[in-house]
C-alpha cells in the first residue's frame, strides 16, 4: 500500500508537466513602441550652434527605446546621437526613427546667420522680422527704413531664406493687440507693437502707384498671404487697421515672419479620415482650391457660394458630420501662431483655424472664433446651420444664407 500511495501522488506532477507545450514560455511579451516625438525643437540655429534633441518614446515601459538619427542635408546641419550642429545657412530635416517598429519624429531645422537671427522678435508665438525687406532676400538697414516696394506677384518670393509672408491672422494679431499704437521712431511715423524687449515697429511707408508715392508717413500697406477672395494686404493708419484689396495693383512694402514647420500637424497630408468621414486638412481658398497650409483662413463665402466652392470630389459637411467630428475629441490650441481647434485623436487629427476676431466689451480684449458652413438647411427659410467654436465652447447656430460670409472646410463625397 505504501508503494501505491507514492505512485498516485506523482500523477498530478506528470499531468502538470505535460500541460506546458514545448517551446512556450510564461514570460510576458515585450512592450512595443507606439510613438516617438521630440520634447522640444529649435526655432532657428545660428551657424556654429548646437542643439540636443530629447526624444519621448511611448509607452514609457516600451522594451526597446533605441533610435537612429538622420539629417536630410548634412551640409546645413549634422546630427549625431541627437546632437545637431549647424554648419551653413539653409534648412534640413532631422528624423529620429525607432529600432522597434520604425516610428518616426521629424523636425525641420533652419540655420541662419547671427545677424538674421538677431533681426527677429517673438510676439504671441510668431517671430517677426524687425525690419522691412529691402532688396529681394535682404532686410532693410534699420527698423524705420521703408525698404523696397513690391507687387502682389513679387511679394511671396522676396523674404530672405527662412522667412515668409505673414498670414492675415498674424498681422491682425500684431496690429490689433492692446500693446499696439501709433508712434514716431527716429522721426518716422508708424505702428509699434509688443512689449519689453519684444517690440516691432512698422513704418507707415505708403504705397507706390507706378511712379507716384502715395500716403507716405500716413498710411502703411503690408502684403500678406492673401485670404481669398478679397483680402490681399493689411492697411493701417494712426487710428485703424484692416485687410483689403483695393490697391492690389500698387507696389507695397513687405514685413516677414520666421518660417516654422515644426508645429504643423499632419505634414503634407491633404485629407484625414475621422470616424468614417474623410476631411480635408485645409480650408477652401479660391473656389475649387484648398489653401496652402492647415492654418490658412482661406476664403469667406455666402452659403450659395459655399455650396460650389469645394474642389472636385469634395462637398460641404452635414451638421451630423460636424457633430461627429466634435465627439472625436477637440482641443483649443495654437498652431504656428494661429488660434483654433484641433479635432480627432492620435494620427487622425485636423486643425480648423479660428477665422473671426471679435471684441470682448468687458475688457476690450479680442476673442477668436471659428465659424464654418454646413450643408444642413435650417428653419426659417433663408438660413443654414453654421458650426461655431471658441476656446471653451462649440455650438450650432443659424446663418443667413444671403448675408453671412464664413469659412468652408470640405469632406469627401
Amino acid at each position: 500500500m505504501k508503494n501505491l500511495y507514492l505512485l498516485l501522488a506523482a500523477v498530478p506532477m506528470v499531468l502538470t508537466a505535460c500541460d506546458r507545450q514545448p517551446g512556450t514560455s510564461t514570460e510576458p511579451e515585450p512592450v512595443k513602441v507606439a510613438s516617438v516625438s521630440f520634447a522640444s525643437t529649435p526655432a532657428v540655429l545660428e551657424v556654429g550652434d548646437t542643439f540636443t534633441f530629447q526624444v519621448v518614446v511611448l509607452p514609457e515601459n516600451a522594451a526597446d527605446k533605441r533610435v537612429t538619427w538622420l539629417s536630410s542635408d548634412p551640409k546645413v546641419a549634422t546630427v549625431t546621437e541627437g546632437v545637431v550642429k549647424a554648419i551653413a545657412t539653409g534648412s534640413t530635416t532631422i528624423t529620429a526613427t525607432t529600432a522597434d517598429g520604425g516610428k518616426t519624429a521629424i523636425c525641420t531645422v533652419t540655420v541662419d546667420t547671427a545677424e538674421n537671427v538677431a533681426l527677429g522678435v517673438t510676439i504671441d508665438g510668431v517671430t517677426w522680422a524687425t525690419r522691412n525687406v529691402g532688396e529681394p532676400g535682404e532686410f532693410a538697414a534699420s527698423p524705420e527704413d521703408y525698404g523696397n516696394y513690391y507687387t502682389l506677384e513679387q511679394a511671396p518670393t522676396v523674404c530672405p531664406s527662412g522667412w515668409r509672408l505673414p498670414m492675415q491672422v498674424e498681422l491682425e494679431s500684431l496690429l490689433w493687440s492692446k500693446t499696439c499704437g501709433w508712434t514716431r521712431q527716429n522721426g518716422v511715423g508708424g505702428l509699434q507693437s509688443g512689449s519689453g524687449d519684444n517690440v516691432v515697429f512698422l513704418p507707415a511707408a505708403g504705397r507706390l502707384d507706378e511712379t507716384i508715392m502715395t500716403a507716405s508717413g500716413e498710411l502703411g500697406y503690408y502684403w500678406m498671404t492673401p485670404s481669398a477672395p478679397n483680402s490681399k494686404y493689411m492697411m493701417f493708419s494712426s487710428t485703424n487697421s484692416f485687410a483689403e484689396s483695393n490697391f492690389q495693383e500698387s507696389a507695397l512694402t513687405v514685413r516677414c515672419v520666421r518660417v516654422d514647420d515644426n508645429q504643423i500637424i499632419g505634414g503634407d497630408e491633404t485629407e484625414v479620415t475621422i470616424d468614417g468621414v474623410t476631411w480635408a486638412t485645409r480650408n477652401v481658398d479660391e473656389p475649387g482650391t484648398f489653401g496652402g497650409f492647415p492654418e490658412y483662413y482661406g476664403g469667406r463665402y455666402t452659403y450659395d457660394e459655399a455650396k460650389t466652392a469645394c474642389p472636385t470630389g469634395w462637398r460641404l459637411p452635414t451638421r451630423a458630420e460636424f457633430e461627429s467630428l466634435v465627439r472625436s475629441g477637440r482641443v483649443w490650441t495654437k498652431q504656428n501662431g494661429v488660434s483654433g481647434s484641433r479635432f480627432g485623436s492620435g494620427d487622425s487629427v485636423i486643425f480648423l483655424p479660428a477665422t473671426f476676431r471679435t471684441v470682448d466689451s468687458s475688457d476690450n480684449t479680442f476673442i477668436m472664433t471659428g465659424t464654418y458652413w454646413t450643408s444642413t438647411p435650417a428653419s426659417p427659410a433663408g438660413y443654414s446651420v453654421v458650426v461655431e467654436f471658441g476656446s471653451n465652447y462649440v455650438y450650432t447656430e443659424f446663418g443667413n444664407i444671403n448675408t453671412r460670409t464664413i469659412s468652408v472646410r470640405c469632406v469627401r463625397k
